[in-house]
C-alpha cells in the first residue's frame, strides 16, 4: 500500500468514527484539477494534473451565523508533467523532470455558516520518491449545494516546500469536484 493509498483509507475511516451532530459537522471532498509549480532550480514542465481528498471536521456541530472553526486532514498529489522538447541550461544539458508529489496535511481554519466558503492552512508533509519532507499548504474551497448533502465544489490551492533535494518548491492548484456532507 502506497502512502498516498494509506492517508486516503485513514481519511475515509475517519469519516466514518467522527460524529455528525446535526449532520452538518463533518464532510468529505474530493477534486481533481490542474496544478503549477516553481522552484529555486531550473526544471522542465511545471504544470500538471491535480487530485485531492479531504476530510473536515467542524466542532460544536451547531452552525452560527458568522460560521466557525474547521480543522481537516487533506491527502493530495501533483504530478507536474514530462517534458517533450528540452530547453537547454547553459552547458548543453537538458534541465529535470519536476519532481511530482504526494501532500499530507493537518488544517484549520474557517468556515462560512452554510458551509460554502471555506479556508484551510497548516502544516503538511510533502514525498516524493522515498523522501518526506515538511510543507505548508493553505487553501479556499467554495461549494454550491446541488442536493441536500451533495455540493460542487471549487478549490484552490498553495502549498510550500522549502527544502527538498537542497532546493524550495511552490506548487499551486485549482480544480473542480463534490462534497458530501
Amino acid at each position: 500500500m502506497t502512502l498516498m493509498q494509506g492517508g486516503l483509507a485513514a481519511i475515509i475511516g475517519l469519516l466514518t468514527i467522527l460524529p455528525s451532530g446535526n449532520g452538518r459537522a463533518q464532510t468529505f471532498d474530493f477534486g481533481v484539477g490542474v496544478s503549477f509549480g516553481g522552484s529555486s532550480a531550473p526544471y522542465a514542465s511545471s504544470h500538471g494534473g491535480s487530485a485531492d481528498v479531504l476530510l473536515a471536521f467542524r466542532p460544536g456541530a451547531r452552525a452560527r451565523a458568522a460560521g466557525g472553526f474547521v480543522v481537516a486532514v487533506s491527502v493530495s498529489g501533483q504530478v507536474l508533467g514530462v517534458h517533450s522538447d528540452c530547453g537547454v541550461l547553459p552547458g548543453g544539458t537538458c534541465p529535470p523532470d519536476f519532481p511530482a508529489f504526494g501532500i499530507l496535511s493537518t488544517l484549520a481554519g474557517w468556515e462560512t455558516s452554510s458551509g460554502g466558503a471555506r479556508f484551510l492552512v497548516g502544516p503538511a508533509v510533502a514525498i516524493s520518491g522515498s523522501q518526506l519532507v515538511g510543507a505548508t499548504q493553505a487553501r479556499l474551497d467554495l461549494a454550491k449545494p446541488i442536493f441536500s448533502h451533495f455540493s460542487l465544489l471549487a478549490s484552490g490551492g498553495f502549498a510550500y516546500i522549502p527544502k527538498y533535494r537542497g532546493d524550495s518548491y511552490s506548487l499551486a492548484y485549482v480544480g473542480v469536484g463534490f462534497r458530501l456532507r
